[in-house]
C-alpha cells in the first residue's frame, strides 16, 4: 500500500512538474510576444519580427502580428505571405485579416485578386461601405465605368463616407454638373468640414461658374489649412485678376512662379495685372519673358544639323546652319568652336581663318570650363599667322 501511495505521489509530482513546466514555457512566449509588441509600437519592426518568429510555432496571431510589423517595415511580398497563413490557419472570422490583405493586394498592384477577395467581402458584408470604394477603385484602375457605381453604393451606405463623396463629386465636375457638386460637397463637408479635397473642388467648381468670390473664400480656406501649393495660388491669382483685385492678383502669381518659374502663362497674367496697376515697367518686363518661354527652343536641333553637314564635308551648308543656330544661342561656346573649325576646313584665305579662331578665342579666353579648346585653337592661330607671313613674302 505504502508503494502505491508512493507511486501515485511521485505521479503527482511529476504531473504538477510538466505543468509548472508548460506554464514557464507559456510565459516567457507572453512575455517575449509582449516585448515584441512594444517593440512594434515604437517602430522597431525588424527587432519585433525576429521576436515574434523565436517565440515558438507561428499560430494565427502571430503571422498576423509579423504581417502587420512587415507591412509597416515596407516589405509588402512579406506581409501578404504572413496574412495569407494567417488567415489558413485562423478557426474564427478572419474578415480583419482579409481586409488587410485585400488593401496590401490593391496596393501592390494585384488588381485581379484584390478583386476577388474584395468582392467576396462585399458580399459578405453588403453593409460595409469601404469594401464597395475599394472595389470601385480597382475597377477605375481598370478604366472600368462601373467604378462609380461601388462608389455610389458606399455613399449611399454610409454619406459620411469622404473618399468616396469626393470621387462622386469629382466626376460631377467633370461633366460641369455645377449643382450636383455642391449638393454633394455641402453633404460632405456637414460631417468633416476640414476635408480639404472637398473644399478643394468647391473651390474649382465656383471658380468654372466664374464665381471669383466665392472661389476666392475657399481657396483661402485651403491656406488656413496649411494647403500651400502651387494650384492654389495661381487659382487664387485668376481669382483676384478677374475680381479686379490686381495687387493681390500680383501677390498670388509671384507665389506660383515660385513652384515653376517656367510657366509663361503665369508672366502674362502678372503682367496684365501690374499693366493695370500702372506699372508699366514690369508689366513690360514680365510680357518679354512669357514670350522668350513660349518661343520653342530649336538651338540643340540647329546644332545638330550643322554637324551633320560637317560630316559630309559640306562645309557650305555647315557653316550656314551653325551661324543659324548662333543667333539662337549666341552665348555657345561649343558653337563658336565648330565654326571656326568649319572656316579652316573651307576657306582657303588664311585670314578669314585668322579671324574666326581670334574671334573665338577672344570671346572665351577667360572661361576656365574651356582652355582646353582654347589651347588646341591658340596653336592653330599660330600656325596660321606663320603661314600668312609667309605667304605675303612670296
Amino acid at each position: 500500500m505504502s508503494i502505491l501511495l508512493m507511486r501515485f505521489k511521485n505521479f503527482n509530482y511529476l504531473k504538477l512538474l510538466v505543468l509548472c513546466c508548460i506554464f514557464t514555457a507559456s510565459q516567457a512566449q507572453q512575455d517575449a510576444i509582449k516585448k515584441a509588441d512594444s517593440l512594434f509600437r515604437v517602430g522597431a519592426y525588424a527587432s519585433a519580427i525576429a521576436i515574434y518568429n523565436n517565440t515558438g510555432q507561428l499560430n494565427s496571431n502571430l503571422h498576423s502580428k509579423i504581417a502587420k510589423a512587415h507591412n509597416a517595415n515596407g516589405n509588402h511580398g512579406k506581409a501578404i505571405y504572413h496574412y495569407e497563413e494567417a488567415i489558413r490557419s485562423t478557426n474564427t472570422s478572419a474578415v480583419l485579416l482579409q481586409n488587410e490583405l485585400a488593401r496590401l493586394y490593391y496596393k501592390t498592384k494585384r488588381f485581379e485578386t484584390a478583386d476577388s477577395l474584395y468582392a467576396m467581402l462585399a458580399d459578405n458584408y453588403p453593409t460595409n461601405p469601404d469594401f464597395q470604394y475599394h472595389l470601385g477603385l480597382i475597377k477605375e484602375n481598370s478604366r472600368d465605368s462601373i467604378a462609380m457605381s461601388y462608389y455610389s453604393k458606399a455613399f449611399h451606405l454610409d454619406s459620411t463616407h469622404q473618399k468616396s463623396c469626393v470621387k462622386i463629386a469629382a466626376s460631377y465636375l467633370r461633366k460641369r454638373a455645377y449643382k450636383k457638386v455642391d449638393s454633394l460637397i455641402s453633404i460632405g463637408l456637414n460631417s468633416y468640414p476640414d476635408n480639404i479635397e472637398l473644399i478643394s473642388l468647391r473651390a474649382q467648381n465656383e471658380m468654372l461658374q466664374q464665381h471669383y468670390s466665392n472661389a476666392i473664400l475657399h481657396f483661402q480656406r485651403l491656406l488656413t489649412l496649411n494647403q500651400q501649393n502651387e494650384y492654389i495660388h495661381s487659382s487664387l491669382g485668376h481669382c483676384y485678376n478677374r475680381s479686379y483685385q490686381f495687387k493681390l492678383a500680383i501677390k498670388h502669381y509671384t507665389l506660383a512662379l515660385s513652384y515653376d518659374n517656367q510657366n509663361s502663362t503665369y508672366y502674362t497674367h502678372l503682367a496684365f495685372a501690374h499693366n493695370k496697376e500702372s506699372k508699366l515697367k514690369e508689366a513690360i518686363e514680365h510680357y518679354r519673358t512669357a514670350i522668350q518661354l513660349k518661343r520653342p527652343s530649336i538651338d540643340e536641333e540647329l546644332f545638330q544639323i550643322a554637324m551633320m553637314y560637317r560630316h559630309q564635308e559640306n562645309w557650305k551648308n555647315a557653316i550656314a546652319h551653325m551661324k543659324i543656330y548662333l543667333k539662337e544661342a549666341p552665348d555657345s561656346h561649343r558653337g563658336h568652336y565648330q565654326l571656326a573649325l568649319f572656316y579652316d576646313a573651307y576657306y582657303k584665305d588664311p585670314e578669314l581663318k585668322i579671324k574666326q579662331y581670334e574671334s573665338y578665342t577672344n570671346r572665351f579666353k577667360n572661361d576656365k570650363n574651356t582652355q582646353y579648346f582654347i589651347n588646341i585653337a591658340a596653336t592653330r592661330l599660330k600656325k596660321l599667322r606663320e603661314q600668312a607671313v609667309e605667304a605675303s613674302k612670296k
